[in-house]
């Protein structure tokens, strides 16, 4: 199983879910609920470790529900970093989250993005942005403020926002496009 190259950024996040059809997940592909598996890839790609996506997609698609429709459990998303050894932060509201993404070096927000949830990825770049991955499709360099993301895409107030507890891993700007 390979990543096709236009699911890819140039430094290698997935920014494109619909390219990663190719990519089973559970009794479906990825393009159709793999975004939590590519949220933590990212996630973990942003903290400068490494995921394997095949051994991801094989451990975390054991975990799904018989029908697959509903995706990755935040639970198992959750476990998986500890796994890994992430110091983890945690919010429900708006203006936590907001607080936590000032100073976090990366983070996973699980929102309701019309009428399905979805997981996506931000990472912190040296100047202060966000920069977030699998929002929307194809876009390298999609950067905004939290409340910028709120306001633009979050259909729910209430969010579950995951977050790299912050100076744990340090981002430097050797390591930004």
């Amino acid at each position: 199983m390979a990543l096709k190259p236009s699911a890819l950024s140039e430094d290698g996040f997935i920014i494109d879910q619909r390219q990663t059809d190719n990519i089973p997940f559970g009794r479906s592909s990825s393009d159709k609920n793999g975004c939590g598996w590519i949220a933590i890839y990212n996630f973990l790609r942003a903290l400068e470790q490494t995921a394997d996506p095949e051994d991801l997609t094989d451990r975390l698609g054991k975990t799904l529900f018989p029908s697959s429709r509903l995706g990755l459990n935040f639970f198992v998303l959750v476990h998986e970093l500890r796994r890994r050894g992430v110091p983890l932060e945690f919010s429900l509201r708006p203006f936590h989250t907001g607080l936590l993404s000032e100073t976090c070096p990366a983070g996973i927000i699980l929102y309701r993005a019309g009428r399905t949830n979805h997981f996506c990825t931000f990472r912190r770049e040296p100047e202060g942005t966000l920069r977030f991955f699998g929002v929307l499709p194809g876009q390298s360099h999609h950067r905004m403020s939290m409340a910028e993301f709120y306001w633009d895409y979050v259909k729910f107030p209430l969010t579950l926002t995951i977050t790299a507890q912050s100076g744990t891993f340090p981002v430097s700007k050797e390591n930004c496009p």
